[in-house]
C-alpha cells in the first residue's frame, strides 16, 4: 500500500505523510470541500515512541501559534497565498527534528476545536498503526448528527488520566488519546 503522494498543506509532491484528524468533526472538516462519500478508518501510532511536535497548546499571542496560522491560510481563498509553499517549509524545518507534529485545526467557526497530526517519518509502518479490527467506515448523516466527543470533555478526560499518572511531562499527546479511547469505551453499552 502506498499513500498518495500528491502535495498537500505540509507535503511536496515528491515527500510522503500521514494525515491524521483526532476526531470524526475534524475529518469532516478538513475534508468538506470534496465530493463524495468520505471513509475514515481508525489509527493507534505509536505516539510514545514518535517524536512528535506539538504545536496546538501556546497562546494566542505566542509566535508558533502565528507561524502555524499562517501556515494554514496557505492556499485557502482569500486567507492567505495560493499555494503551500510557506506551509511545506514550515513541515521541512519541523521534519529535519522530528517525526510528525500535532497542530490546531482551524477548518470551520468558533469551536471547532480538535487537531490534526502530521507524521512525515516512519510512515512506511502506518499500516501497522491500524486500530486493531479497524476497517474503514463511512462518514454518515447519523455519525455527524452524533459526533464526536466535544474537546472540553477529551481534556478534561486527559487531565485525569494525567493526575492518575502522576502528572509526567511530555506525555500530552498520549493522554489526549487514552482519554478518547476511554471516552469511547464509556459510551459503548
Amino acid at each position: 500500500m502506498h499513500l498518495p503522494i500528491s502535495p498537500w498543506r505540509y507535503n511536496t509532491e515528491h515527500a510522503r505523510a500521514l494525515y491524521l484528524a483526532d476526531s470524526e468533526d475534524g475529518v469532516r472538516r478538513e475534508m468538506a470541500a470534496g465530493e463524495g462519500t468520505l471513509y475514515l478508518i481508525r489509527f493507534r501510532p505509536p505516539i510514545h515512541s514518535l517524536r512528535i511536535a506539538d504545536f496546538t497548546g501556546y497562546p494566542a499571542d505566542h509566535f508558533l501559534t502565528a507561524v502555524f496560522s499562517k501556515a494554514e491560510d496557505c492556499n485557502v481563498a482569500g486567507r492567505g497565498p495560493s499555494n503551500y509553499i510557506f506551509s511545506q517549509v514550515v513541515a521541512e524545518l519541523v521534519a529535519a527534528r522530528f517525526d510528525g507534529m500535532r497542530v490546531p485545526g482551524v477548518r470551520g467557526g468558533p469551536g471547532a476545536l480538535y487537531g490534526n497530526v502530521v507524521i512525515f517519518n516512519r510512515i512506511d509502518y502506518w499500516t501497522d498503526w491500524l486500530e486493531p479490527g479497524a476497517t474503514p467506515y463511512a462518514l454518515t448523516e447519523e455519525s455527524r448528527l452524533l459526533g464526536d466527543f466535544a474537546h472540553d470533555h477529551i481534556a478534561v478526560a486527559a487531565h485525569f488520566i494525567w493526575e492518575k499518572e502522576g502528572r509526567p511531562h511530555g506525555r500530552d499527546l498520549a493522554h489526549w488519546f487514552a482519554a478518547i479511547d476511554a471516552l469511547r469505551r464509556a459510551r459503548t453499552p
